[in-house]
């Protein structure tokens, strides 16, 4: 059978093989060129070229090592380029954590891709060890954006990664959908520039972009549907977003002020304020920014949110999850659907919380327990852990539809 299915796509011909090849990831591509003498050479005609330097490059080697395997993917990168035959390509994408000796190069590689009419650009120039977390440090960028990409009015996702641009001539990318910028500077004037020159923006991303004076996304016609601000510096943490497409927000950072309007449309919604050095006297801010979010379906905070509370009262859980705890919260009642449980380890607090949204949740269709691979103080371990999802199956629920999925 399988024999019979590889002579089948031998028949094929390179015109039908070629978009075959060009929906693989590019290291997935080059590997098809062992599957017969037929597609020995298909994959150099790929629409979907991806010039990665983990693909050659060891990062745990050392600096000498990594400097000749560093050479050797730019060898194989120019090989490609000269290789390539006539026609358009979809995607070019290029990540290296060292371009200061292959500057011109680099500018080779995407005026080659220009020239091809490329819908989806990608270049990152980040590297890895630069601390996300706590590197306060900027990392001034090296590559420069060619004046060539400015032409390409057909651009329809442009992501660059410490890779500087003039943002005044992004003008040009009407048809522009995805944008996102990491390690670099930015300033909310930029911000502006692209969305009202770039009206059709349906995703922006922003990751460890500094200087920024503060947010404020509230033009007329948005159409931005994802908003992602991952890890930026802002000299002033205020944000007033208006976006009655928006769809999605992920929000990595310090508490700050949020005013949001018109997110009737909103889905989902990720909150992680792991950089704030201190949480005393941010309740407030939480609260209100929380309350932003009436209408997502979907939820996820860091555990800031889940500090621990010491109450002005004794409480005892048991009775605190008890049928006294009312009135039910409306979410619960009328439109969860979906839990998923992160590190379960069946614990007596985790079980009673479970089996008080399961009793009360009529909507619930999905429970995913995430067992914990960590054993607990008595030795308890992921086998232990299983073993107690059987007390869940055995709590009442008004859902005829509920399923428990175990990972």
């Amino acid at each position: 059978m399988e024999n019979n299915n590889l002579d089948l796509f031998s028949t094929l011909t390179s015109s039908l093989l070629v978009p075959i090849v060009s929906y693989l990831p590019f290291k997935e591509a080059v590997r098809t060129s062992i599957l017969s003498k037929e597609w020995r050479n298909i994959w150099r005609e790929t629409k979907n070229i991806e010039f990665h330097e983990k693909f050659f490059v060891d990062l745990q080697e050392t600096e000498e090592k990594q400097r000749i395997q560093r050479s050797s993917f730019f060898d194989f990168a120019r090989n490609f380029v000269a290789g390539y035959p006539q026609g358009d390509i979809r995607k070019f994408a290029m990540t290296c954590s060292k371009p200061e000796s292959f500057l011109t190069d680099i500018q080779s590689f995407i005026i080659f891709a220009v020239s091809r009419n490329v819908r989806e650009l990608e270049l990152n120039f980040w590297d890895p060890r630069w601390n996300e977390e706590d590197d306060d440090e900027n990392h001034p960028a090296v590559v420069e954006l060619p004046y060539q990409v400015y032409l390409n009015e057909g651009l329809e996702s442009l992501k660059l990664f410490s890779c500087n641009f003039d943002v005044s001539r992004l003008s040009n990318f009407k048809i522009l959908k995805e944008v996102a910028f990491g390690w670099i500077e930015m300033r909310m004037v930029s911000i502006k520039f692209l969305l009202v020159c770039c009206p059709l923006i349906e995703t922006l991303s922003l990751k460890k972009c500094w200087n920024i004076d503060h947010l404020e996304i509230c033009l007329p016609d948005l159409r931005l549907k994802n908003l992602v601000l991952d890890k930026c510096n802002f000299v002033d943490d205020f944000f007033w977003i208006e976006g009655p497409m928006l769809r999605f927000l992920k929000y990595s950072g310090k508490v700050g002020h949020f005013h949001m309007y018109n997110q009737r449309q909103m889905v989902e919604a990720d909150l992680d304020f792991g950089m704030e050095p201190e949480f005393f006297e941010v309740g407030t801010l939480l609260y209100d920014f929380l309350q932003e979010f009436y209408a997502v379906k979907v939820l996820t905070v860091c555990s800031v949110l889940l500090q621990d509370y010491e109450p002005g009262f004794e409480l005892n859980p048991q009775q605190f999850w008890s049928n006294n705890l009312w009135p039910v919260p409306r979410c619960i009642h009328r439109s969860l659907e979906v839990v998923n449980v992160k590190g379960f380890k069946g614990t007596v607090s985790e079980l009673q919380v479970l089996e008080y949204i399961i009793n009360r949740g009529p909507k619930l269709r999905k429970l995913n327990l995430f067992l914990s691979d960590e054993e607990d103080e008595n030795g308890q371990n992921r086998k232990s852990y299983m073993a107690r999802v059987h007390y869940i199956t055995q709590f009442r629920t008004p859902s005829l539809n509920l399923r428990v999925f175990v990972f």
